[in-house]
């Protein structure tokens, strides 16, 4: 049976140069959260070139207990996410590769992102929790 997940869409610092969104879900084996921070202007001016995009970010995988690659010892004694401690892993990769188009074609305040958003963070809790079971 699938996991009955709480849906969170949030963001920090809006309309500062550190402005954060937050997408996650939780369920009772752990969550999974993305994220998307804006660069900051000076680094867009500089026009490195590193960026595809004017903002970074990373799918982050939450666990309530270690998987079998994790060591013993939780990555967070107290998670934020989970209210407890998690065995912590994620990938900037993905996100780069696969999200961020989607994205930034969306723009990140608007609710098409955060339906894509949560859509992939309940794909990654799927796969890497209920398809575990």
């Amino acid at each position: 049976m699938a996991d009955v997940l709480k849906e969170i869409a949030e963001v920090h610092a809006p309309g500062t140069d550190r402005e954060r969104f937050v997408w996650a879900v939780v369920g009772s084996l752990g969550g999974v959260h993305v994220w998307a921070q804006r660069l900051p202007e000076t680094t867009l001016a500089l026009g490195s070139g590193l960026w595809d995009y004017p903002f970074y970010g990373g799918v982050e995988v939450h666990r309530r207990t270690p998987a079998e690659y994790d060591g013993s010892e939780p990555s967070h004694k107290e998670c934020w996410l989970l209210d407890g401690p998690c065995w912590h892993d994620g990938s900037s990769l993905y996100f780069s590769d696969h999200m961020s188009p989607t994205l930034n074609a969306l723009g990140l305040e608007s609710g098409g992102a955060t339906s894509y958003a949560l859509s992939e963070a309940r794909s990654w809790y799927r796969s890497h929790f209920e398809g575990e079971m």
